[in-house]
């Protein structure tokens, strides 16, 4: 609804925007400010400012004569679905202001007739603005008291937080969630759908594997951080290894070294023969000379064979939250060559880099190499200039942060086996509390601190934190899953009482929310009557599924009797199906379901 200056009367008529009429009104050309003069009063108009008047008379047509505070009287024409009466207090705010025209919105547009938010907020002598009315109404919606003391009280939390939505503080009041502006930001991002782990690492190992390929001593730093240390005896293998000495190394990752000796000592015991049977000699030697000449045509043509078998990185994973555990395709043959290469200068043995360049390692294995090779300050494992360059050049290589990037993000994942055990999840929590804690530390002391890096950490952070402080009012726990080499994010969330905590009476309620690579979105509704009768309702949002998921529940029915539940078991289509947060931040309207298991993310 907007409203233009009519030029004879001073009234507001209906328009697409408040055109000044040069004849009657002088319009002040300032874009922060217009000043209207009509006929008998003065009005200032600015953006953010707030008209509120009282309907005095209302035509057929539906236009509507308001009387304004200031006795001015405007005419609007209101929109067919905005219901209103004689004696109604209506108000507008002002989107914009120029020299030519005023562009105002109605507020309360749904309000009822009696205009409770205007009424609710006049009555605790609070300004009537968009975000006082959002207030009050999110109070009514979810039950809260709106008499003066509570309307100022939230009020002047509100106004601590003015970036945030009204409604945002109303909820988090209500739920018990604590007031900072960490947790705040965390809220928002949450309603938003902005808060999966699983995603928010893929800056965080980005970076990180950038940052790891400077150097030598921020290599150490970085992967100390985020992968786990190599063990003592690895570290001991590899130093001896690029000293000379591979038996140990070898053991390790089962190079096999009895065939080249007995390659050595065939051809020992050969030369014995022949020189004791000279008879044979020549016999013998071009017996010797062909099969020699078959073997080295055989080679060359499997390495040939080889060579022109170029395998590319599977393109599955440069998806950004891929996650694998296949060298080859990661980085392809070509990646794993150069790593091998690099590997072989920097005086790892040839008969290791084999199978490096072949994929016979994992990506872990191969990191845990490196890693134990540069465990020594400056990477002095290293013989010679040559050596340290070349592990400078591999770290710095996109195979090896290619490899390094996969890591970090499998390394920060939960296997879906570890969501059983309560004491893993924690533990998984607790890890990356540290991991989080030294990589900002790290950030810090290399002068990082107000990098988009640094930026992703610390919203990272505050995310943790802020499930550990929800968790103190609900019980929920965010699942950074890796499923079938991707991370995929998960929420599980027990509908709960405190008070019912103490009460044990065998019944439960979860929702067990889940997005897949290949399933898609999938929320698992479990509840629990009497420590056995369990009820599990499947709801899917895409249609296809629904037959794949039904054929596997009579499966899931059975393994559960067999540990003792009466198991029933569903599957059904919903493709508007809320988000956890919006179902735990809402909670009040939907069945109160019980908690069964708290976690302490920090603990």
């Amino acid at each position: 609804m907007n409203i233009q200056i009519n030029s004879n009367s001073g009234l507001y008529q209906t328009g697409s925007n408040v055109n000044l009429s040069t004849q009657s009104a002088e319009a002040v050309s300032q874009m922060a400010e217009t000043k209207l003069i009509a006929a008998e009063n003065v009005i200032n108009v600015k953006a953010g400012d707030v008209f509120s008047g009282q309907i005095v008379d209302m035509t057929k047509e539906g236009i509507a004569s308001i009387m304004l505070k200031n006795n001015a009287m405007i005419k609007a024409q209101i929109s067919a679905g905005l219901s209103v009466e004689i004696g109604q207090i209506l108000s507008f705010q002002v989107k914009g202001a120029t020299n030519s025209s005023v562009t105002l919105t109605p507020l309360y547009a749904n309000l009822d007739n009696n205009s409770a938010v205007a009424k609710a907020l006049s009555a605790a002598d609070l300004p009537i603005t968009a975000q006082n009315a959002d207030m009050v109404k999110a109070m009514m919606e979810r039950g809260l008291p709106i008499d003066t003391r509570a309307l100022q009280g939230m009020a002047n939390l509100a106004a601590k937080y003015p970036m945030a939505n009204p409604a945002s503080i109303v909820q988090m009041t209500q739920l018990g969630i604590p007031l900072t502006e960490e947790n705040v930001q965390q809220f928002e991002a949450y309603k938003e759908g902005q808060y999966k782990i699983a995603e928010s690492l893929n800056p965080v190992s980005e970076g990180f594997a950038e940052m790891a390929g400077e150097s030598i001593s921020m290599n150490r730093a970085v992967t100390n951080i985020f992968l786990e240390m190599p063990s003592a005896e690895l570290t001991t293998a590899v130093s001896e290894a690029l000293n000379g000495n591979s038996e140990k190394l070898f053991a390790m990752f089962g190079v096999e070294t009895a065939e080249t000796e007995n390659v050595e000592a065939a051809e020992d015991g050969k030369q014995v023969i022949q020189q004791a049977e000279k008879g044979l000699e020549k016999l013998s030697a071009d017996g010797n000379q062909k099969e020699n000449e078959n073997v080295v045509q055989k080679n060359e043509a499997d390495t040939g064979k080889r060579n022109a078998e170029v395998i590319k990185p599977d393109p599955q994973y440069s998806k950004p939250g891929a996650v694998g555990n296949d060298l080859i395709k990661l980085v392809g043959s070509e990646g794993a060559d150069k790593l091998a290469e690099l590997m072989n200068k920097a005086g790892f043995p040839a008969q290791l880099t084999a199978k490096v360049a072949a994929g016979e390692l994992t990506p872990k294995q191969t990191l845990e190499l490196i890693q134990a090779s540069l465990e020594e300050s400056e990477g002095v494992n290293f013989k010679g200039e040559d050596a340290k360059a070349a592990v400078r050049e591999l770290i710095s290589s996109e195979p090896y942060k290619f490899l390094l990037r996969n890591q970090i993000k499998a390394n920060l994942l939960l296997e879906p086996e570890e969501v059983a055990d309560q004491e893993k999840v924690q533990a998984y929590y607790q890890k990356l509390g540290r991991v989080l804690g030294e990589a900002s530390e790290l950030l810090r002391n290399t002068g990082r601190s107000e990098t988009p890096l640094s930026q992703a950490v610390n919203n990272l952070n505050s995310n943790v934190d802020f499930i550990n402080g929800l968790n103190a009012a609900m019980t929920y726990i965010q699942l950074p899953l890796k499923m079938n080499d991707m991370a995929s994010h998960g929420d599980l969330y027990v509908y709960t009482n405190k008070k019912k905590l103490a009460e044990k009476d065998g019944n439960c309620s979860a929702l067990l929310h889940l997005d897949m690579e290949h399933l898609g979105t999938v929320d698992v509704h479990v509840t629990m009557k009497d420590y056995d009768k369990v009820t599990t309702h499947f709801i899917l949002q895409d249609e296809s599924l629904l037959d794949f998921i039904a054929k596997y529940l009579p499966e899931l029915d059975k393994n559960l009797e067999k540990r003792g539940y009466h198991m029933h078991s569903d599957v059904s289509l919903n493709k508007e199906a809320k988000s956890v947060p919006e179902i735990m931040f809402n909670k009040g309207s939907n069945a109160k379901l019980i908690q069964k298991t708290s976690f302490d993310v920090r603990a």
